[in-house]
């Protein structure tokens, strides 16, 4: 444990959502299409949206995995395939408080896991509406039950719908409200199909970010996946690289106008690091330097 007077803070800290977060938060009409937990057989659990099936496979540790009789250590097999796999601090807010406390870590941010760290996966819908209740669902259990669990502890962070900019900044404003703190956006929009921070596309999400005062958390891989050089590299390759996400993020906000046109604005890049930043920084003004000579006017920054 950390003293009394140093408190650590999580900004990239992920949750499990449990089986239950949307019920009853969704329209009667959705109850049979809203994200649920079924069992594929004895051993597995998945979950069911829209009738597609997204079967439950998280990478845990020996301290996250729990072990089912005559397979402990097997293959040092980490992957937790149902809920009665998984410690429940992983899923339970009381228990998350009490590893947190053995940890040190006196308050956390957390990324979702089954909409993935964006809530890319309801661009996966064929129904929008029910998309836009599932997006809201999971953000009044966010704010109405795990925060509230232990309002000390946590720092609210919701979803946004990411295929309506208008319907994002209602939800920024909805959520702003209710006590949210910042909201989890796809490090880069272009390579999900969605149009880019170049663009005017986001500025209604953005002028009401920029109102809230919400922060923008961006996590990598967001934008669909790391950097893989080769098809034969291992997991190693993209983990060692994975600063790359949020330098090419960075860079493109920043030379996108996207800060000129809201300069409230504030990002979190989150789980890429730091210390390329004073490189970053030297090679933008170096290519500012170059353009401006080259191309005059030609620099939309």
């Amino acid at each position: 444990m950390l003293h009394d007077d140093v408190q650590l803070i999580s900004v990239d800290d992920h949750i499990v959502e449990p089986p239950n977060v949307w019920e009853g938060r969704t329209s009667s009409r959705f109850a049979d299409a809203a994200p649920r937990v079924i069992d594929l057989n004895d051993a597995d659990q998945a979950w069911v949206w829209e009738g597609r099936t997204y079967p439950i496979g998280l990478m845990g540790s020996p301290q996250t995995r729990i072990f089912r009789d005559g397979e402990a250590g097997a293959g040092d097999d980490f992957r937790a395939r149902s809920y009665r796999d998984m410690v429940p601090a992983c899923y339970d807010v009381h228990e998350r408080v009490k590893t947190m406390d053995v940890d040190g870590v006196h308050a956390s941010l957390n990324f979702p896991t089954l909409p993935r760290f964006a809530g890319t996966l309801f661009l996966e819908a064929t129904d929008f509406t029910l998309a836009l209740e599932c997006v809201r669902g999971y953000n009044d259990w966010m704010l109405d039950e795990w925060c509230t669990a232990e309002p000390e502890r946590f720092i609210p962070m919701t979803l946004i719908p990411l295929w309506d900019p208008v319907a994002a900044a209602a939800e920024v404003r909805r959520c702003a409200e209710k006590g949210s703190k910042s909201i989890t956006m796809c490090e880069m929009p272009a390579p999900l199909g969605l149009p880019s921070f170049w663009t005017d596309h986001w500025d209604p999400l953005f002028d009401a970010v920029q109102e809230t005062g919400l922060v923008v958390s961006m996590h990598i891989g967001t934008s669909g996946s790391l950097v893989t050089p080769s098809p034969e590299s291992t997991e190693a390759v993209p983990i060692s690289l994975c600063g790359l996400n949020s330098m090419s993020a960075a860079a493109d906000l920043i030379f996108s106008g996207v800060l000129q046109r809201f300069p409230g604005l504030r990002f979190a890049l989150s789980e890429g690091g730091a210390g390329w930043m004073p490189y970053l920084v030297e090679r933008m003004e170096r290519a500012v330097q170059l353009l401006a000579v080259s191309s005059p006017g030609g620099l939309s920054t």
